[in-house]
């Protein structure tokens, strides 16, 4: 009898294990496809934010605007800067801004200089989610406070970057967010020499 129910409880274990990988795999699975939607949702949302910015006739200023306008439309940032590297230069300045108050003037920087100038270097986006408390301020008509995160994605354009928006997010950017402006910012390229050539 003990035999018996050793045997039993063998085969049962078996198969619950079986059953677990089973459940494991068709998780990973779901959980892929899923990732997979929302990739192509992100890139959908960003081509159709993209599409509606005409670059044709517009000053570099203009431009960077209607890039913060358009993209505050689909992701919910704060505020925001966007800043235009100069033509045979290593200086990118502010060319726009939106709902951001500083009491100071704005500073460019150059590749390499601080955060702004190493992700645009690296070429590479960053999302800060540790801010310090006199960095940057939000400020509305109730009062003010500090972002929960700023995201820095510099727009490529031949491996090199040409410009960079940062955004400021009062709750943590989704990776839904982070993907729109990844593609988006991927997309917008191709129309600024149109600018700098004007």
């Amino acid at each position: 009898m003990t035999l018996f129910m050793n045997e039993r409880i063998k085969k049962l274990t078996q198969r619950l294990e079986l059953l677990s990988t089973s459940l494991d795999e068709s998780l990973q699975a779901v959980e892929a496809d899923e990732e997979v939607e929302q990739k192509k949702s992100s890139q959908e949302l960003a081509r159709k934010i993209a599409d509606k910015i005409a670059a044709d006739g517009l000053s570099v200023e203009d431009f960077s605007e209607e890039i913060l306008s358009r993209l505050s439309k689909e992701v919910p940032f704060a505020h925001g800067l966007f800043y235009m590297r100069q033509q045979g230069g290593e200086a990118f300045l502010p060319t726009a801004r939106f709902a951001f108050y500083s009491d100071r003037e704005l500073d460019g920087f150059s590749v390499g200089e601080g955060i702004n100038g190493q992700v645009v270097k690296d070429g590479k986006s960053v999302t800060i989610d540790t801010i310090p408390d006199n960095y940057v301020h939000i400020v509305s008509g109730l009062g003010k406070t500090n972002p929960r995160a700023i995201t820095l994605t510099p727009i490529m354009q031949e491996g090199r970057s040409v410009a960079l928006p940062e955004l400021a997010f009062l709750s943590q950017p989704t990776e839904h967010d982070k993907q729109v402006v990844d593609s988006f910012c991927t997309l917008i390229s191709n129309k600024i020499p149109i600018l700098q050539e004007a």
